[in-house]
């Protein structure tokens, strides 16, 4: 794909809400490029993209391998360097976003790009389940969220990864970013647009649409 490298990966359909409004029952994960990474107040160019929509995720960075299948949430969480705040583009090739489940594994869980914050915080002492969100648009609170809207708990949705890419013969690999889904309501985006999401303890990222 142009030359760019795999630097993670990704969940999608983690979030019950989404599950039922797209009538899906299950994950579906996909791989990170490093074309794909931002960094905080990133400006995206409208004009590349094409139904993209803005979610609110928690990143977890390696700090080792981590190969399934046959990881647990311990394993998964032993190998977790930090956590960092994230906001994804999604985008989709299909039409008013009508996807089935399998369309969406297609299409690498319609990965465009992955803003991160600046800092790396440690996982000891945070109940990631609680960890709250606060998603804004064009300065405007839209949506709140907590990390248990990620299969209950972020680091089940990192041990899911971990197993099913491992069942693909690939494993995450140290310094590896994987995002864990949005935990919140995707928020469609139109030219101008500014998002930020501000999560308890981990402070705040921003991306722009021009």
């Amino acid at each position: 794909m142009g030359g760019a490298s795999i630097i993670g990966a990704k969940a999608a359909f983690t979030n019950k809400a989404v599950q039922a409004e797209y009538g899906v029952n299950e994950p579906v994960s996909g791989f990170l490029l490093d074309s794909g990474l931002c960094r905080d107040g990133a400006e995206v160019s409208f004009d590349e993209t094409i139904e993209a929509r803005v979610e609110a995720e928690i990143a977890f960075v390696l700090a080792r391998d981590l190969a399934g299948p046959g990881v647990s949430p311990a394993l998964a969480l032993h190998s977790v360097a930090g956590i960092m705040p994230a906001l994804e583009v999604v985008d989709c090739r299909f039409v008013n976003w009508k996807v089935r489940a399998v369309d969406v594994a297609a299409d690498s869980a319609c990965g465009s790009r992955v803003v991160l914050g600046a800092g790396l915080f440690p996982v000891s002492g945070i109940d990631l389940r609680l960890l709250g969100v606060v998603m804004e648009k064009n300065g405007q609170v839209v949506s709140t969220g907590a990390g248990a809207a990620a299969l209950g708990n972020p680091i089940e949705v990192l041990t899911w990864v971990a197993n099913n890419v491992g069942m693909l013969g690939r494993s995450l690999r140290a310094g590896d970013v994987v995002i864990t889904g949005s935990l919140v309501r995707a928020e469609p985006v139109a030219r101008g647009d500014v998002f930020r999401a501000t999560f308890d303890r981990l402070g705040s990222v921003t991306v722009s649409f021009e």
